[in-house]
């Protein structure tokens, strides 16, 4: 009885360890994302991210993040856009694009209370030129937060990725077109403005 102890515990601890997936090459997809971005500068920071270099003076992070199916995989690129802020309290602003599925419009989520939140949230309402423009981005998550002088905002789109089956191994890459990452760099300069000018005028009630 005593020794299946350590027995279990290993097996346990095997279970709920986090592991990368069968057949899963970190930064490999990376290579066709960049590739979908050219004739603009790419750079790799690390195994899993690059940046990207526009001719606006931007600069978008993008890191690949998979997650396990059952018998297969999925390689996801998050685009990531920062600056500085001066609102003072935690901000963090969700929304999902409902004409993908089926639910209509966009539609932002605000999980904090605060007034910084509610106030941007005002603000960014009144940016109709942001909704249409999402509205034709076919991206899964949005995610932008702000807090202790930063913003940042994660963009997951449902190309730049990657489905792989492990048994047997097949890759299938959801290139992302042209008309797709020119509005998904649209998108990130408008919410480059949005906050920029939120920085310099605040978001006064």
């Amino acid at each position: 009885m005593n020794s299946a102890v350590p027995l279990l515990s290993r097996a346990w601890h095997w279970l709920m360890t986090s592991r990368e997936p069968v057949g899963y090459r970190p930064g490999q997809m990376l290579n066709l994302v960049a590739r979908d971005f050219r004739p603009y500068t790419c750079e790799r920071t690390s195994p899993c991210s690059l940046t990207v270099a526009l001719p606006q003076g931007l600069t978008i992070e993008i890191r690949e993040k998979a997650t396990a199916l059952f018998r297969s995989f999925v390689v996801c690129s998050h685009f990531h856009l920062q600056g500085s802020t001066g609102l003072q309290q935690p901000v963090r602003l969700k929304a999902r694009n409902g004409n993908i599925l089926g639910r209509g419009g966009v539609q932002f989520r605000c999980k904090d209370k605060n007034d910084d939140s509610q106030r941007l949230l005002a603000v960014l309402n009144c940016y109709p030129r942001i909704f249409a423009a999402l509205e034709n981005l076919h991206f899964r998550h949005l995610n932008l937060r702000a807090e202790q002088g930063q913003w940042w905002l994660e963009i997951e789109h449902y190309a730049a990725s990657e489905v792989i089956s492990q048994v047997p191994v097949e890759r299938r890459y959801q290139k992302l077109h042209h008309d797709q990452r020119q509005q998904l760099v649209n998108v990130m300069q408008m919410f480059d403005e949005l906050m920029t000018r939120v920085a310099s005028e605040g978001v006064a009630a």
